[in-house]
């Protein structure tokens, strides 16, 4: 887990960054498969995005 990473992801969808914030997660999630906490945000993100069939 990574809490810089993930602080960084909400800022960057609070700023209205969406993609970004999805495309930096979605990266950490490669390297790292097991990161529940990265995980649940990414989730969060794709069904704020209507992005349900990731």
């Amino acid at each position: 887990m990574n809490t810089a990473i993930l602080q960084q992801a909400e800022q960057l969808f609070r700023a209205g960054r969406r993609q970004a914030a999805v495309d930096m997660l979605e990266e950490h999630m490669h390297s790292f498969p097991a990161d529940r906490q990265a995980a649940t945000v990414l989730g969060r993100i794709y069904v704020n995005l209507r992005k349900l069939e990731k």
